[in-house]
């Protein structure tokens, strides 16, 4: 909880009291560089069994270093300990950058979602890494 006020700031995609909720359930893997935190995933669990990366957020000038690739390697670590096979992450069908990031790091394209009755008409493209 002691880093409640910097997910609150830079994770304002969900509510608050979500964001707590997710630190209780241990679903936060925070980034910090010099004692300072400079990124983060939040994850969850699809059939509350497989992790699935929902965000992950580096501090601008901290990008291209190759830290989201390590909060990717933790949340690989954790899921092995718990016997887990992959995980899931996506980005939206229109973001090239963030969709070649995950085949650089291991992730293979699994197929597209396209979002009915929601504002945006671009599909999220999903994608899978095996655990090894």
């Amino acid at each position: 909880m002691k880093d409640l006020n910097y997910l609150i700031k830079h994770d304002n995609h969900i509510k608050k009291q979500t964001i707590r909720k997710k630190i209780k359930l241990k679903e936060y893997i925070l980034y910090e560089l010099e004692k300072k935190i400079i990124g983060f995933m939040r994850f969850g669990f699809i059939w509350s069994a497989i992790p699935y990366i929902e965000i992950i957020k580096v501090d601008e000038e901290f990008r291209k270093r190759g830290f989201a690739k390590e909060m990717v390697n933790f949340l690989e670590k954790i899921a092995k300990k718990n016997k887990q096979k992959f995980i899931l992450s996506s980005s939206t069908g229109n973001e090239k950058e963030p969709q070649n990031w995950h085949k650089k790091i291991g992730f293979k394209e699994i197929g597209k979602l396209k979002q009915i009755n929601y504002p945006s008409k671009v599909p999220e493209v999903f994608f899978i890494k095996k655990i090894k």
